[in-house]
């Protein structure tokens, strides 16, 4: 069975994992955190670390704390696949396209071979 670091990391949910972690406070300082396939989740745990808790001057007049776990959680939920509804536009339109290209194709070979002659002038035995 062949095996990648993308498809790996995306079936282990490691950087999921990561996100929670971070996300619930397991680190107490955190210098350099690496990710692989960033794609997957990045923006997530950017989130997490960007509110955290002492990152970001805000002024509340509320006094409600607007960082780390008083923020929800992000969506880290993947789905690559389109809604039916994509698929369905997507076969129309490309359908639609092959078939007006289809027509015009058979139009200009039919014209070309069979076409009207009425618009055509012989002069001296030649077609001008």
């Amino acid at each position: 069975h062949a095996s990648n670091l993308l498809d790996d990391n995306m079936r282990s949910k490691v950087n999921e994992e990561m996100v929670k972690m971070a996300y619930n406070g397991e680190f107490n300082a955190i210098s350099v955190f690496a990710l692989d396939n960033v794609a997957l989740n990045g923006n997530a745990m950017l989130s997490v670390l960007r509110n955290a808790c002492g990152q970001s001057v805000i002024d509340d007049d509320l006094d409600v704390n607007s960082c780390g776990t008083d923020l929800l959680l992000p969506n880290m939920q993947v789905n690559h696949k389109l809604p039916l509804v994509w698929n369905v536009v997507l076969f129309v339109v490309y359908g639609a396209l092959v078939a007006m290209v289809s027509i015009m194709l058979f139009q200009a070979f039919r014209l070309r071979n069979e076409g009207p002659q009425q618009h055509r002038l012989i002069c001296h035995g030649h077609v001008v």
